[in-house]
C-alpha cells in the first residue's frame, strides 16, 4: 500500500476529510490505521458514519449564521415588535382608565322620617 493508494482512498471517502478537518483525528493517525487494516476493514465504518456535531462546529455554524443576518431587517423587525407591544400597552391602559372614569356612584336618596 502506497501513499498514492491512501490518497485515492481518501478521495473516495470524503467523510474522512471532514473528520480530520473537524479536528477529530490527524492525517497521520488515519494513515496508520490504513496501513494496519487496509481499505476494506469494518473499522472505517466508525469514521464514515454521521457523528454528532462537535461544539466547535456548532459554534462556527452560529458565527456564520450571525454573519449572514441582515441587520437592517433585524432592526426593522425589532421596531415592529416594539410598536406592537406599545400599542397593546396603550390599549390596556386606556381600557382600564375608561372603565374607572365611567363609573359614577349613584346618588342615594335619603328620606328623613319626622
Amino acid at each position: 500500500m502506497s501513499k498514492e493508494d491512501f490518497k485515492a482512498f481518501v478521495r473516495r471517502k470524503p467523510k474522512l476529510i471532514e473528520y480530520v478537518q473537524n479536528n477529530n483525528s490527524s492525517w497521520q493517525k488515519i494513515y496508520e490505521i490504513y496501513e494496519l487494516y487496509g481499505e476494506n476493514n469494518s473499522i472505517w465504518d466508525d469514521y464514515l458514519k454521521d457523528k454528532p456535531r462537535s461544539i466547535s462546529n456548532s459554534f462556527t455554524d452560529i458565527i456564520n449564521t450571525i454573519k449572514g443576518i441582515d441587520l437592517e431587517k433585524l432592526q426593522s423587525g425589532i421596531d415592529s415588535i416594539q410598536n406592537t407591544i406599545s400599542m397593546i400597552q396603550n390599549f390596556s391602559t386606556n381600557n382600564k382608565n375608561s372603565q374607572n372614569n365611567n363609573y359614577q356612584p349613584r346618588y342615594q336618596y335619603h328620606h328623613m322620617d319626622d
